[in-house]
């Protein structure tokens, strides 16, 4: 039995992770322990060979390096199991099956671990492990450079966000065959998404159901309204806000050039999304 500790170089938050203390503590259930640093998140070949030959995978770092890991797992070994260690800015993700940074000061609560299987959502060759974020808000949660998240965090999605928000373009899109212009459109199975902790409120990343907000109005008569219900998490009972719970959508745009896939910038393709209950096995703390 192997676990296989896989590190995101960039994480200034995995300096906060005591490897030598993880690795004693997985050694009580698999003969071999060993660490891996990444700083090639491009191709998920590069880390085919350790996801192989694991039983256990742990990610340290955030959405991004969790989404990475998971499609190499599904590419190569979709029976592994799957730890997080949260070191990243959002950790939207590991929020929604139940883990917190607060996990990583000490691994207590891994001697009463339990399994817990999520879902995913297929977006076209690719998994994603909780966001399809399309729009200009959407987008600038794309954009703060890796300096700017080390240095400032959250605020480095803040200031983005708000900046966008002021400057929103609507943009076409047909989804499932209907036509409709929208500011913004999300897609999630889980409840948290950009920290904000109930976007969608009795979201479970088990439930086998994609949810999708859209935005149609944003002018400078709402802009701060929905500002104050976004973080108020009430933004699901905005009047301008549409909300759908689908297992599978198409949607295609000849207006969009960009869209966010678990806080990561992705080139904009038409999307054919499904939601694939209980996909993976997660290490969590036991309620």
């Amino acid at each position: 039995m192997k676990a296989s500790i896989i590190v995101n170089q960039r994480s200034k938050g995995a300096k906060k992770v005591n490897f030598k203390y993880t690795s004693q503590v997985l050694s009580a259930d698999y003969e071999t322990v060993e660490i891996f640093m990444i700083r090639d998140f491009e191709q998920v070949e590069s880390i085919k060979e350790v996801v192989e030959s694991s039983n256990l995978l742990v990610t340290v770092g955030g959405d991004g390096t969790i989404s990475f890991v998971v499609n190499a797992m599904m590419k190569y070994h979709p029976t592994a199991k799957l730890m997080i260690l949260p070191t990243g800015t959002m950790n939207d993700f590991a929020y929604g099956v139940g883990m917190h940074k607060g996990h990583l000061s000490d691994l207590l609560w891994y001697k009463d671990a339990r399994e817990k299987s999520v879902d995913l959502i297929r977006v076209n060759d690719w998994y994603a492990t909780y966001l399809i974020g399309l729009g200009g808000f959407m987008e600038a949660f794309t954009r703060p450079d890796a300096n700017a998240k080390q240095k400032i965090g959250k605020l480095a999605y803040l200031f983005a966000g708000i900046k966008a928000i002021t400057n929103l373009n609507k943009f076409n899109y047909k989804l499932n065959g209907k036509q409709g212009r929208a500011r913004i459109i999300v897609i999630s199975n889980i409840s948290s998404v950009g920290g904000f902790r109930k976007l969608f409120p009795i979201a479970n990343v088990d439930d086998g159901v994609l949810n999708v907000l859209i935005i149609r109005k944003v002018n400078i008569l709402n802009v701060w309204k929905l500002i104050f219900m976004l973080f108020g998490n009430r933004l699901h009972q905005a009047k301008e806000v549409e909300m759908h719970s689908v297992v599978e959508l198409m949607l295609e745009s000849e207006e969009l050039d960009d869209m966010d896939i678990d806080g990561d910038r992705h080139p904009f393709e038409t999307l054919e999304v499904k939601v694939i209950p209980r996909a993976i096995s997660v290490i969590v703390p036991k309620k």
